[in-house]
């Protein structure tokens, strides 16, 4: 035999062997696990003018004033 059937044969093989594989693979149930600890420990306070504390809901707060603060507190989470 030569080299090109070979390779050829090889070829074929190995899609024989990958295409299967990969419709087994694409049709497995996917998990997906927060790896983030107790989410409530972080936050971002955001201040308006001197000490103004805005609201933290689900909503980012509307401000006009130009000076703004913000205080990011984060703890991180033990390593598992």
């Amino acid at each position: 035999m030569d080299s090109k059937k070979i390779i050829g044969i090889i070829i074929l093989i190995v899609l024989l062997v990958a295409i299967p594989l990969t419709i087994y693979l694409s049709r497995q149930k996917q998990i997906f696990q927060p790896r983030a600890g107790n989410v409530n420990q972080s936050r971002v306070d955001v201040y308006q003018g001197s000490s103004e504390l805005l609201p933290n809901g689900n909503t980012p707060p509307t401000v006009t004033d130009p000076n703004v603060q913000l205080k990011i507190y984060y703890v991180p989470s033990p390593a598992p």
